[in-house]
């Protein structure tokens, strides 16, 4: 696979009058696994979703390799947030780890022995393989998200963009969501993971990024990560996190 670069040039995006991201400029390089912090309303999910085109942008460009990041599209894989999905739909564990599939097929195309290899492969991974026929509504919040990260697998994507993958999920289910999304970066994914948990950073990611409507502060996390760039991001000085000794 080629090397590939995640490029954000003068990126603001405004919700109505109200300027919710202002002048981004990062680029992002593949075996990297990036984390997003800031408080609530920062924009970290209005980012991924001006990143990928799911909301327009009022300034700036984003690029894959100097190209649009259209021509990316079956590469990428996104997992939003749990609320924005209808856990209603009438769908089982196995037909939505097989949308990964949807990219790279045709309308009109069926279902292939690669197609349910690969299906079969990525819930393996994840263990929900036992699954496979419940109806992702019956599901708890751990296993939910194994569906979703499942899919990702199945798409063979390059591009991982996760919003909040560890809220309401078991520890299990964590472990085994970061354990993967190493290995994806090791392998030589760009992965950006939206996150809360400051406690796990220095263990979970090779990169963060901080915004609180600005980008304050991102690079390597032993550079990026510190006292004074995370009270710059969410005010005042995170004293629990110094006396713990995980930030300099």
């Amino acid at each position: 696979m080629a090397s590939l670069e995640l490029q954000v040039e003068d990126l603001s995006v405004h919700l109505g009058s109200k300027r919710v991201l202002s002048n981004l400029y990062f680029n992002v390089t593949d075996s990297m696994l990036v984390g997003i912090l800031g408080p609530n309303g920062a924009g970290k999910s209005t980012l991924l979703k001006a990143i990928l085109g799911l909301i327009d942008s009022a300034t700036g460009a984003v690029t894959i390799n100097g190209q649009s990041i259209d021509q990316f599209r079956s590469r990428i894989a996104y997992i939003p947030q749990k609320d924005q999905v209808d856990w209603t739909f009438p769908a089982t564990v196995f037909d939505v780890v097989y949308m990964g599939r949807f990219p790279h097929k045709r309308i009109w195309q069926r279902m292939n022995s690669i197609d349910k290899e690969l299906v079969n492969e990525a819930m393996s991974q994840m263990n929900i393989e036992h699954l496979q026929d419940r109806q992702i509504g019956e599901l708890s919040g751990g296993q939910q998200q194994r569906v979703f990260l499942a899919r990702a697998l199945c798409q063979k994507a390059d591009l991982f963009f996760l919003d909040e993958p560890f809220v309401g999920v078991d520890i299990i289910t964590e472990q085994k969501t970061i354990e993967t999304l190493q290995l994806l970066a090791q392998q030589g994914k760009i992965i950006m993971v939206v996150h809360h948990d400051l406690s796990t950073v220095s263990s979970y990611f090779d990169q963060v990024m901080l915004i609180n409507h600005r980008l304050v502060s991102y690079g390597d996390v032993e550079d990026a990560f510190t006292s004074e760039s995370i009270g710059a991001t969410f005010g005042g000085q995170p004293t629990i996190l110094q006396k713990a000794g995980l930030l300099r």
